[in-house]
């Protein structure tokens, strides 16, 4: 039994100090203090034994350690003879699977030893080979617009793609130093290790240092640049609002770039400082706007009277004129030109004149283009009744029909008609008027009133031939479209046919005067 305690007995500590004591072992040892029975003592020890192994964790191991060393000296004390045999069988059995569970954790140690070896061993290699791995990293995403401020992307660029490598680096030399420090081990190997660890870190951190240096001391250069460009240098002008996004995207630049604290601070500063100035400048730009709007508003007030006389000027039917319109909207025109206003309300003034005007303009046109459907509808009319008094002129005796052509004359000379109509409208009248003739010499009984009815069939035919000779120069014309032509064709045609007849009943007329013709 004493030989079977020596082989698991661990190795010796110092077993009265409790500085390496764990709370749960701690806790325990009070209970077991306070417990007076021995074979009570070894079970209770037994069960926290079990305990501790039944939990991962160096820290539980340790437990069952120290458990098992007070356990351990239980047994020399005097107990029964079977509870001792039952008891150190479950000592023995607890124990074992304490072997076992070590020769396991042994061989996971041993793997993350070397695995942690592996890793060590590959950064040592990207280390050595860090130029070719400096052009699989990705290119820097840049602010939009930023190439138009500073003059160094292509720097930041070589730079901070350099940076991005060691900060990958470095967070794998990290997670390394954390996997090993929390990595059940001996002291000298873990030692080992982490000056491995450390003596990559003296070759990544300072080179990464050295290159934020470098990318801060750019950055601080262009800010300082761009102050000078901007705000120091009146003869560079741009709007505020320009400047403004400058400021953002050298802002969103400081946030992508890998600057150290200090220079990170001063440009932010820096750049905050001519924020604050753009929105000062604006400021006193508002207030001269609203002093100027002032200045302004009371010049257009004044104008935009004009503006109201000229709408009561052009809604005056005695202005129904498009000359007269024209010529008062160029004036106002030429007025908005002289005025102290701003090119935007010059550009609306001179609209809302042009507004009127063209509204004018068009209650003119349509107003012109009434008369004109007016003058047609008359003229449709009378050329309706005339060719109804020619069409019917059975029904109507000579006096009638005497009296319907004085009342149509009438109304043909209060219209004020083109060429065109008043040829054909001509042409329709002496076409009633041979009909009246007809008619009186169908009533004319002595010889005075053959003469005068021959007189005025003289007249008409003179007056026929007359019409007859204006309708070929019309069609002789030049300006004359195709439908005109026709018109005038036809008219032609039919005065040379009316010529005929006039001069058959003025042949009639003479032969019967001469008494060589009967009724």
């Amino acid at each position: 039994m004493k030989t079977n305690e020596s082989k698991e007995k661990p190795p010796k500590k110092n077993s009265n100090s409790s500085e390496n004591k764990t709370e749960a072992f701690i806790g325990f040892k009070e209970s077991f203090d306070k417990l007076s029975g021995t074979e009570e003592k070894i079970i209770y020890t037994i069960e926290f034994m079990r305990t501790a192994l039944s939990k991962n964790g160096g820290l539980h191991l340790k437990n069952f350690w120290d458990a098992k060393h007070l356990c351990s000296h239980l047994f020399k004390k005097k107990m029964s003879g079977i509870k001792r045999k039952i008891l150190w069988s479950q000592y023995i059995e607890i124990n074992e699977e304490a072997r076992r569970l070590k020769e396991i954790l042994d061989e996971q140690v041993e793997f993350s030893i070397e695995q942690i070896g592996l890793a060590i061993e590959g950064l040592e290699t990207d280390l050595m080979r860090i130029d070719r791995l400096e052009g699989r990293i990705p290119l820097v995403k840049f602010p939009k617009g930023i190439h138009k401020i500073v003059k160094t992307v292509e720097i930041y660029s070589t730079f901070q793609q350099k940076i991005h490598l060691f900060k990958t680096l470095a967070m794998r030399l990290d997670t390394l130093k954390k996997e090993t420090i929390s990595t059940e081990m001996r002291i000298s190997v873990k030692n080992k290790i982490l000056r491995r660890i450390s003596k990559l870190g003296d070759q990544i951190f300072p080179s990464m240092k050295e290159l934020v240096e470098k990318i801060s001391e750019e950055f601080l250069k262009d800010v300082e640049f761009f102050v000078e460009r901007r705000f120091k240098n009146h003869d560079s002008f741009a709007h505020h609002y320009i400047v403004r996004e400058e400021i953002k995207t050298l802002q969103a630049l400081s946030k992508i770039l890998t600057l150290n604290n200090q220079l990170f601070t001063k440009t932010r500063k820096i750049l905050s400082h001519c924020w604050e100035e753009i929105d000062q400048k604006e400021q006193e730009r508002k207030k001269k706007l609203d002093e100027k709007s002032k200045h302004f508003k009371q010049h257009e007030e004044i104008f935009n009277k004009k503006i109201e006389a000229f709408k009561t000027f052009c809604s005056s039917e005695s202005h129904l004129s498009e000359e007269k319109i024209l010529k008062q909207a160029a004036f106002l025109e030429r007025e908005i030109k002289t005025l102290d206003l701003s090119r935007e309300r010059k550009k609306y003034l001179a609209f809302q004149i042009h507004k009127i005007q063209n509204r004018a303009i068009d209650q003119i046109k349509e107003h012109h283009h009434q008369k004109i459907e007016e003058k047609k509808l008359k003229v449709d009319t009378l050329k309706h009744k005339l060719g109804e008094l020619i069409e019917k002129e059975q029904e109507f005796n000579l006096e009638e029909l005497v009296q319907e052509e004085f009342l149509l004359t009438k109304s043909y000379e209060d219209l004020d008609l083109s060429s065109s109509h008043q040829h054909i409208l001509e042409r329709k009248f002496s076409d009633l008027r041979s009909v009246i003739l007809d008619k009186k010499e169908k009533e004319a009984s002595h010889d005075d009133d053959f003469e005068e009815l021959l007189e005025e069939r003289k007249e008409l035919l003179d007056d026929i031939k007359k019409y007859f000779e204006e309708c070929r120069k019309e069609m002789g014309s030049s300006r004359l479209d195709f439908e005109k032509a026709i018109v005038y064709r036809e008219l032609s045609d039919s005065a040379k046919i009316h010529i005929d007849k006039e001069l058959k009943a003025i042949g009639h007329l003479e032969r019967k005067i001469a008494g060589l013709e009967n009724d």
